[in-house]
């Protein structure tokens, strides 16, 4: 898989959100789709480094173990 395909993923969400999300792509001309990923972008941007931590914590307490699946 590259940076360019893309995946269907399917999330909840409640009716309150929907209908603000559905406001703005009326507004600004963007699908909802669009305004959905560019949200999920920013979030996980945002949240780099905390992510990267649990990685990190995640490779370092189950390193040995993923190091013998990933030859499975």
């Amino acid at each position: 898989m590259t940076d360019t395909d893309t995946v269907p993923f399917q999330i909840r969400m409640s009716a309150e959100l929907h209908r603000s999300l559905k406001i703005v792509s009326y507004v600004s001309g963007h699908s909802m789709n669009d305004l959905a990923v560019k949200a999920l972008a920013n979030f996980l941007d945002s949240e780099r480094e905390a992510i990267r931590a649990i990685i990190d914590q995640a490779q370092k307490d189950y390193g040995l173990v993923l190091d013998k699946l990933k030859d499975m």
